[in-house]
């Protein structure tokens, strides 16, 4: 007969497997990635993210994790993220993949583009991360 299970082990198996997955980078199923740290929010701020060449996408801070679908598939790509009081960053996607940048200071003064065709193109999953 097998000794039963204690619930120590069990919690201490969970709180393993948590950890495991919060270090990988690969968070989401989107075909770009982007952490940007350092960056203090509220789920009431506005959140501007730009993609160069597609256009705007302006939604509120929310939980931090934000979805900017339509993205032609074409690279390089300079996505810039920005909320309303100067706080954000910017970084070059070359390929599909995972990038994370630390915030600091920049904005967004226009950002011109077209998006793919409902249903295709790329998404980009952004997660702000205090």
């Amino acid at each position: 007969m097998e000794p039963a299970p204690s619930h120590l082990g069990k919690v201490a198996a969970r709180s393993l497997a948590v950890l495991a997955c919060a270090c990988a980078p690969d968070w989401t199923n989107a075909d770009l990635q982007l952490d940007v740290t350092d960056f203090p929010f509220s789920d009431e701020d506005r959140i501007a993210i730009c993609v160069e060449g597609v256009g705007p996408l302006v939604a509120a801070a929310a939980d931090g994790l934000l979805g900017f679908p339509g993205i032609p598939d074409a690279f390089p790509r300079i996505v810039t993220v920005a909320d309303e009081d100067g706080l954000g960053g910017s970084v070059e996607f070359s390929e599909r993949g995972y990038q994370s940048i630390r915030a600091g200071e920049q904005s967004i003064e226009d950002c011109p583009g077209e998006r793919a065709d409902q249903g295709t193109g790329l998404l980009l999953a952004v997660r702000l991360v205090p």
